[in-house]
């Protein structure tokens, strides 16, 4: 099938070229022409893993361009992979969805379907298909068709999906957008596109909240002296609640749970309708954040000012490079404003300059980076940092703090070699 795809970030790009490994000829369009002229010598603008080895495998079945062009009218099948980040209010910001709206709606032949993969509220939908109208001068059906692809296996999850959510009213147009997930075999849910439209929302607040809960309860375990792990384990095995996202940390980011909480609960006020959980799930977040922070500077007390705190870990969570709403990022700030020097290492991120990591030196490596530290962060739980020797750790460092903000690493084997380790909700592994 001719298929399209207007938006080459992390979806839209996934969504190419896995339509392509299906055997689908896709053109790709971003406006970024740096990316694509990245994309035209065959490799990946960003950090996912097998997708360069996919996009190579599939190369013949992909095009790319910079712009909506006359090339558009050979597409069936139109994807909408735009970014829809959050506006002023926490509404998500459509302008990008409805541009797109308007350039294709020149250009689209009859019978051609429209979909929408960008994460949007409800009703986006019906005015996505009002501009497609007027544009085009004849009805062009639009089908919702939310994304539920994590970073870090994103290309897995495209193609072993828990399920294909579908929603219009045109049964002709969802049947063709389902034929082009023919090949991937999991069940396609089919409903009205309100519902399909809130069904992203609902499956990222579920997880943010799940998050937000063991964090707070983490809290709670270390003042009581219970251990969060064994709370967590013990509770996902109820079957009806299951082990998923019940790791308590330092807290969640991404492109995606934070702005889709914060488009929800505007969703829920412009329709009166006041989302607790959801806020709560939010601000929990943020809580968590700052308590960590905090406790890193406790430990380090009054000798905070001037000291060298080593992060690990700068990306949102592994097998990624994206920081947005890292909380790297936010510990960095607080560490900052409390007088501390920060410096970081992280695999495949780098923050550029991004505003958000100001202030922060970058190291060449784990160990470069606890050279002369006073305090060591594990922030990121990459691979990298769990076979690093703790022996060398502490040789390096000048301090001797070493705070594990995903319970990721081996408490013995840290305090075996001379090192304070602590820990999200485990006090009785700390050593004080």
């Amino acid at each position: 099938m001719q298929v399209a795809v207007i938006g080459l970030g992390y979806v839209g790009l996934v969504l190419a070229v896995g339509l392509g490994g299906l055997g689908h000829q896709v053109l790709g369009v971003d406006a970024d022409s740096s990316r694509i002229a990245v994309l035209a010598r065959g490799e990946i603008p960003l950090h996912e893993p097998g997708l360069a080895e996919h996009l190579a495998r599939h190369r013949d079945h992909l095009r790319f361009s910079e712009r909506v062009d006359d090339r558009l009218a050979e597409a069936q099948v139109v994807f909408v992979a735009v970014g829809t980040p959050p506006g002023v209010t926490g509404d998500a910001d459509l302008s990008a969805v409805f541009r797109v709206a308007e350039a294709v709606g020149a250009r689209l032949r009859r019978g051609a379907v429209v979909v929408i993969k960008s994460t949007v509220p409800v009703g986006t939908g019906a005015r996505v298909e009002a501009i497609l109208r007027r544009v085009a001068g004849f009805s062009i059906p639009v089908v919702s068709n939310p994304e539920f692809l994590a970073e870090g296996s994103a290309l897995a999850d495209f193609q072993r999906p828990d399920r294909i959510i579908l929603g219009g009213s045109d049964a002709g147009a969802m049947e063709r957008v389902a034929g082009l997930f023919a090949g991937v075999g999991a069940p396609v849910l089919r409903m009205d596109r309100e519902s399909a439209e809130l069904s992203k929302y609902a499956s990222n607040a579920m997880l943010a909240v799940r998050i937000s809960f063991m964090n707070e309860l983490s809290r709670l375990c270390e003042q009581v002296g219970a251990d969060v792990t064994k709370v967590g384990e013990s509770v996902g095995l109820d079957h009806r609640i299951g082990p998923a996202f019940l790791r308590a940390g330092a807290g969640f980011g991404g492109s995606c749970f934070p702005k889709d909480l914060s488009a929800l609960e505007a969703l829920g006020m412009r329709h009166g309708v006041r989302l607790g959980v959801v806020e709560a799930a939010s601000l929990a977040n943020v809580a968590q954040r700052r308590h960590l922070a905090q406790r890193v500077i406790d430990a380090l007390g009054e000798g905070v000012r001037g000291a060298r705190v080593a992060l690990w870990g700068l990306a949102f969570k592994p097998g990624t490079d994206d920081l947005r709403e890292a909380s790297a990022g936010a510990l960095l700030r607080d560490l900052i404003a409390a007088g501390a020097e920060v410096v970081g290492w992280d695999p495949v991120a780098r923050p550029g300059d991004d505003p958000v990591f100001s202030g922060l030196s970058l190291a060449e490596g784990p160990l470069e980076a606890v050279d002369g530290a006073d305090a060591l962060v594990l922030v990121t739980e990459w691979d990298h940092f769990l076979t690093v020797d703790p022996e060398e750790v502490s040789r390096r460092m000048r301090g001797d703090l070493v705070f594990d903000g995903r319970n990721a690493l081996k408490p013995d084997a840290w305090t075996g070699a001379g090192l304070r380790y602590r820990c999200v909700g485990r006090p009785a592994l700390e050593t004080e």
